[in-house]
């Protein structure tokens, strides 16, 4: 099954009028989820993605938009996506998933729970996501791919 762990998008600051549970996403931050939203839906081709995220504002509106892209009409939120416990994510709400499952959480919980499946390391930017080909049985997955807004820029080289 595929699994993808998404960061939200780039929020507003802590402030004396905001704390970081409501926290909101800014302009910039919105666009940046979309990109990667539709960057996501090629690779996706169409499969029914079940969408979670943790309760902080910010999350629950990168998976709104990444919904919005998807067709998605359910989002579940997950307390288990603002811990560190691999093992509580796994067992809390990918045993009843086979597939495709987007995930949106924080820093550094996402990159701790990459290193758990995959082994590999990455430093999520705001609004990127990684793509893991994950097996259930096992726990461990291979990193497919890290998309994130700012791939937008790149160009293929002619040989």
């Amino acid at each position: 099954m595929y699994l993808i762990l998404m960061r939200h998008g780039d929020a507003e600051p802590v402030s004396a009028g905001t704390d970081n549970f409501h926290r909101s996403l800014i302009p910039k931050g919105m666009r940046r989820v979309r990109r990667t939203a539709r960057m996501l839906s090629h690779f996706l081709k169409g499969r029914t993605v079940q969408v979670y995220c943790s309760p902080f504002e910010r999350t629950r509106q990168t998976a709104q938009i990444a919904a919005e892209e998807w067709a998605v009409n359910e989002i579940h939120t997950a307390g288990e996506l603002t811990q560190p416990m691999w093992e509580s994510v796994k067992n809390g709400i990918l045993v009843s998933e086979n597939g495709p499952v987007l995930l949106v959480s924080h820093q550094p919980f996402l990159q701790h729970w990459l290193y758990e499946v995959t082994e590999d390391v990455l430093a999520f930017q705001p609004g990127s996501a990684a793509v893991i080909r994950y097996d259930k049985i096992s726990g461990k997955g291979m990193l497919s791919a890290y998309l994130s807004s700012d791939l937008r820029h790149l160009k293929k080289e002619d040989s």
